[in-house]
């Protein structure tokens, strides 16, 4: 698809029905280039029109819209203490979605928090039942790493049952990103971060996380690994494993913090 299709459909999916004078105005592009665009995601089935409206002139122009079978997108996300998953149009609008509660709260992805996704994807793409088109692409928000796709990944070997255990369609693309990643770009697009080319999110909880969006683009790092504040080795930790009285007690020790300011220890004192 050419990079103009996809600024259109961008733009229809986030801003909602829009003419094609009103598209070529908000993406600069040409009346030639916009009609390329149209044609393309029209015979994709993933635009339609829906109307007319009426311009200043007095003239009437086409209102375009994500087409009904445009099809649907999966997001599911895995917690220390659940996992959700939900279905959205590619406008936004939520069509299915279902939950689990998990035992007890765990800080990395186990057997049992990928057997309870795959279990609320069935749930949900069960509800779904094909009414909104096809499955474009799924997402898994974990307390992970993100897939960089580099050799010497820093990701745990666990993070590889997610993708194995969701029974989605052959060639449908899924992504696994870190969860604070997501909120951040969530607070990018529709929350109080919206516009904002550089801000940081942070997230304290059961674990702690930044993410950091540069220039409007979230920055994952070489290694996926940019924003994880809780793998900072950390002072006023206390002791490590073997650690003496006196100045040992206060040696920093890798993901210290986490265990300092996380909500469980934070309950603890």
């Amino acid at each position: 698809m050419p990079a103009s299709a996809r600024s259109v459909l961008r733009a229809l999916a986030v801003d909602g029905p829009a003419t094609r004078p009103q598209l070529g105005a908000l993406l600069a592009l040409s009346r030639p280039t916009m009609s390329v665009a149209m044609a393309e995601l029209s015979r994709l089935g993933l635009v339609a029109g829906q109307g007319s409206s009426r311009g200043a002139t007095g003239r009437s122009a086409v209102l375009y819209s994500l087409a009904a079978g445009a099809g649907h997108v999966l997001g599911v996300e895995i917690g220390a203490t659940g996992v959700r998953a939900a279905a959205y149009t590619l406008d936004g609008r939520e069509i299915g979605s279902a939950e689990q509660r998990l035992p007890s709260g765990h800080p990395t992805v186990t057997p049992e928090a990928a057997e309870a996704a795959a279990g609320v994807v069935g749930t949900v793409r069960a509800e779904v039942a094909g009414r909104h088109g096809p499955l474009r692409e799924v997402v898994i928000a974990a307390p992970t790493l993100p897939d960089t796709g580099r050799e010497g990944s820093l990701r745990p070997d666990g993070t590889g049952r997610l993708t194995d255990a969701l029974a989605v369609p052959a060639g449908v693309p899924v992504t696994v990103e870190n969860n604070v990643n997501c909120a951040a770009v969530a607070e990018h697009r529709f929350g109080v971060a919206r516009n904002q080319q550089m801000f940081a999110y942070i997230q304290v909880g059961v674990k702690i996380g930044v993410g950091i969006v540069l220039d409007g683009r979230l920055m994952r790092g070489a290694n996926g690994a940019a924003g994880e504040a809780a793998m900072l080795p950390f002072p006023w930790s206390g002791p490590g494993p073997g650690s003496g009285a006196g100045s040992a007690a206060r040696e920093p020790r890798r993901a210290g913090l986490e265990q300092f300011l996380g909500s469980d220890a934070l309950m603890e004192r």
